[in-house]
């Protein structure tokens, strides 16, 4: 038996080594092998877990190891605001979970709007601050043939969410094409006193669908 002296391919090589230019390297801490390339699987959405899986979507996400869709950032504070999977965290009547997903995301979908009346709602008792600008936006895709979508923030001197102390609030009417996301957006203060803000979202002259909605306080990234 003897020894390979060069390479023309990994399996040439030792455990975790990839043949490169002829000569047998090593992958780098926490990296693994896919074909004849390191990748750090854990992370690496283009070579994602022991099968080095390319996860689906447009802005896709590969999280310890297994693809998920694109994940909120941390200054986000609604839950499940991209509804993976489920209207999980979600006050509803009348909507639906939809797998049609803003970005194409197998693991996630949205908020369905199918008739006039239905609505969804979250109330946050935490992570705002008082006196201090926010962001509210989300992305809505009316049904073929156009329609519009209406998303609102509210704020409480409670911590129910209840109109018997409201103290302001914003509003964002959208209208898509239906084929095309389209962005809605309010911006303004916290108001002094607030225990409470509840994100609200309805189709009063259309039906569609919502996804990635978010409120972010971050100057540097008010998104989803």
């Amino acid at each position: 038996m003897s020894c390979y002296t060069s390479c023309s391919a990994p399996s040439q090589c030792g455990a975790n080594s990839i043949c490169s230019a002829g000569t047998c390297q090593k992958c780098g801490s926490g990296q693994t092998v896919c074909s004849n390339g390191c990748y750090t699987t854990s992370t690496d959405a283009g070579h994602c877990g022991s099968s080095c899986q390319v996860c689906s979507g447009s802005t896709p996400s590969c999280v310890s190891g297994a693809c998920t869709c694109r994940q909120k950032d941390g200054a986000n504070i609604l839950t499940n605001p991209g509804f993976d999977g489920s209207l999980t965290g979600w006050v509803f009547t009348g909507v639906s979970y939809s797998a049609n997903d803003a970005e194409g995301c197998s693991k996630s979908g949205s908020a369905a709007i199918l008739s006039l009346g239905p609505n969804f709602s979250q109330c946050v008792t935490s992570g705002f601050n008082t006196n201090f600008p926010y962001t509210f936006g989300f992305l809505y895709k009316s049904v073929p043939g156009g329609g519009l979508g209406t998303c609102d923030t509210s704020f409480y001197a409670n911590t129910r969410c209840d109109n018997t102390d409201y103290l302001d609030g914003g509003t964002a009417q959208v209208n898509s094409d239906g084929t095309t996301w389209v962005a809605g957006t309010v911006t303004g203060t916290v108001p002094a006193g607030t225990l409470s803000i509840s994100v609200h979202c309805s189709g009063p002259a259309g039906s569609g669908y919502h996804d990635q909605l978010y409120f972010s306080q971050s100057i540097s990234s008010p998104k989803f």
